[in-house]
């Protein structure tokens, strides 16, 4: 899409007139939910707009596109966040620009208070019926793969420490000899966990979009609408990342990912309960827990 390329607003009410009652409800709805279009599937879009799948297609064309993904690409267009700068946030943090900056006894506060922020951000922007729906997707995979490099790379080796409390069928291969390997036979049955956020690691961005080629079920944590891992997505969740510091905040992300193993243990059942029990008894009995 060009930079002069409309708003999908303005195209919409410059055609809204010429539109049949059903496409007008779902133009409406386009229009004043550019972000749903931007990261749900064309189903979810349908069902939040009371119309018919066909419908959206139908309206895509009428609005001009080739197709209801090129809909989609303006709206998510309209998100696109510029790229960070590390350094220049690191130099408001010296010169005492950055919120917090200047008095060292407060930033402990700045920083609580963007976490808390986020955390409350998540909680009043997260699709819950959306994440049952992933998260059951996840449950039922024959294998679950976590993509988190760089900056996530953290995340990712947490996540793959619990699961491999609970699960035998998690992996998180951080090196390309790894994944190779863990891609061999990736299907439809299979479900990938990516990790990114700004500055987003082009290596997480290429393996999530080689996943869904490959048909896994992609399911993205990230921090913007405009991330570049959305695309690949068959399902993604916002995270907000606001920090004082200068490298962005991963507190919320990682609330995210402890409520959505949360929520796979529940569903585990006694075999889950008793893989865990396992572990515990195999750490205890190898020395791995400080005993008084």
């Amino acid at each position: 899409m060009s930079a002069s390329e409309p708003m999908i607003q303005h195209r919409v009410a410059h055609r809204f007139d010429d539109l049949s009652p059903q496409l007008q409800r779902a133009a409406r709805y386009v229009a004043e939910h550019p972000e749903e279009i931007a990261t749900r599937s064309l189903r979810r879009v349908a069902d939040a707009a009371n119309v018919a799948p066909q419908t959206m297609s139908r309206l895509a064309r009428a609005l001009d596109f080739e197709g209801y993904e090129d809909l989609r690409d303006i709206c998510r267009a309209q998100f696109r966040t510029p790229t960070i700068r590390l350094s220049d946030r690191a130099g408001a943090l010296q010169d005492g620009t950055a919120h917090g900056a200047r008095d060292q006894n407060a930033f402990l506060y700045a920083q609580s208070e963007a976490s808390v922020a986020n955390i409350q951000q998540l909680l009043n922007t997260t699709d819950l019926s959306a994440l049952r729906a992933s998260v059951d997707r996840l449950s039922k995979a024959r294998r679950v793969i976590v993509i988190a490099t760089m900056g996530a790379g953290g995340i990712g080796e947490y996540l793959d420490y619990v699961s491999a409390f609970a699960f035998n069928n998690w992996s998180h291969p951080t090196t390309p000899a790894a994944w190779a390997r863990a891609i061999i036979g990736l299907g439809e049955d299979d479900a990938v966990i990516v990790i990114t956020q700004a500055p987003y690691a082009h290596q997480s961005v290429e393996r999530a979009r080689h996943a869904r080629q490959l048909g896994a079920y992609v399911m993205s944590i990230t921090d913007a609408i405009g991330s570049p891992v959305i695309p690949a997505s068959s399902a993604s969740f916002i995270v907000p990342s606001e920090s004082p510091q200068f490298f962005p905040s991963y507190v919320a992300t990682l609330l995210f990912i402890e409520s959505i193993m949360g929520m796979l243990v529940r569903r585990g059942g006694p075999a889950v309960k008793k893989r865990v029990a396992a572990a515990e008894t195999a750490n205890a009995s190898w020395g791995d827990y400080w005993h008084t």
